[in-house]
């Protein structure tokens, strides 16, 4: 689910406003990082060749980064030619393995 962005309220309170306007930039600078809005997937297992993985985003991913994996295996993806996009990833690997993904 991605993160709202800080939403600065209207007060009288001039103290209020000078905190809300110190946070709300620096704080949606980070909000709006692709990592912000990533998911950890464990313990995926691969097989040889290719393994749709449901990496719930609700959207296509930006990328992933591999956190894991339990042998010594050549991963890629073809995320080019996926048609489901919005719910998996598709990684080819070239043996059996269990990896552990971040998704963004």
């Amino acid at each position: 689910m991605p993160i709202r962005s800080f939403a600065t309220i209207s007060s009288d309170d001039d103290e209020l406003n000078r905190v809300q306007d110190n946070i709300s930039t620096p704080l949606n600078s980070l909000i709006s990082l692709p990592l912000s809005d990533s998911n950890l997937i464990q313990n995926v297992n691969l097989i040889t060749g290719t393994t749709n993985v449901s990496h719930g985003l609700g959207r296509p991913l930006l990328g992933y980064i591999i956190t894991k994996k339990n042998a010594n295996v050549t991963i890629f993806d073809t995320q080019s030619t996926n048609q489901l996009k919005n719910r998996f990833l598709q990684l080819v690997s070239s043996g059996i393995a269990i990896v552990d993904l971040i998704v963004f």
